[in-house]
């Protein structure tokens, strides 16, 4: 379980109705609900995605506790297979 952290490469701003991430090299934004955005600030380089997942999970009241953490697993591998998140 490698831990994960935002590629510092990247500016990450949360607001209060989630976020976003910028790459300056791109100009590219990727807007972000509340729960990625609250993911994005889990992705600190002291925490794998399992454990991520498992934050989430008690951060947020949800009704089909499976299809969360598959979503949210889902959102993790794809920041990382974009190279805005990547192991610490």
């Amino acid at each position: 379980m490698s831990k994960l952290k935002l590629n510092p490469d990247l500016v990450f701003r949360e607001d209060n109705d989630g976020g976003l991430i910028f790459d300056p090299a791109t100009g590219d934004v990727q807007v972000l609900n509340e729960t990625a955005a609250f993911i994005c600030t889990l992705l600190d380089g002291t925490r794998s995605a399992e454990e991520i997942v498992a934050e989430v999970l008690e951060e947020f009241e949800v009704e089909d506790p499976a299809a969360a953490r598959a979503d949210a697993a889902q959102f993790i591998e794809g920041l990382l297979s974009r190279s805005m998140a990547m192991p610490a």
